[in-house]
């Protein structure tokens, strides 16, 4: 493979929109590379925790999938001592009042857990 001798020391990737989470052998050895030879990889996924371990993805939540590709990709750079940077986390909604109104209501009814309510 080009990559696993190619100099990336100074070499940034990106990657979004990145929600799968069965990787096939070569695309597991490609993320590898970039992670072992790269300056960074950063990736963007939509999840509403961060889920480092398996053990602690909840089949039943909404971002089950993408949470199984963080995890995975967590135990990935773990096994190959790679740094872990911070996680980045939108502070600001993206949606209207009505729709964060929306979010609260489907939360309360799945987890019986009464959450922040918007001001109408």
């Amino acid at each position: 493979m080009f990559l696993a001798t190619a100099d990336l020391s100074h070499a940034h990737f990106y990657f979004d929109g990145f929600s799968q989470t069965q990787f096939s052998a070569q695309e597991t050895a490609l993320i590898t590379t970039l992670m072992t030879r790269s300056a960074e990889v950063k990736v963007a996924l939509t999840v509403d925790r961060p889920t480092p371990s398996p053990a602690q993805l909840d089949p039943q939540n909404l971002f089950y999938q993408p949470a199984r590709t963080y995890a995975r990709l967590y135990q990935l750079a773990l096994a190959n001592k790679v740094k872990i940077l911070d996680n980045q986390v939108a502070t600001t909604p993206r949606v209207t009042p009505a729709l964060q109104q929306l979010e609260y209501f489907w939360r309360d009814a799945l987890t019986a857990t009464p959450h922040r309510r918007l001001q109408s």
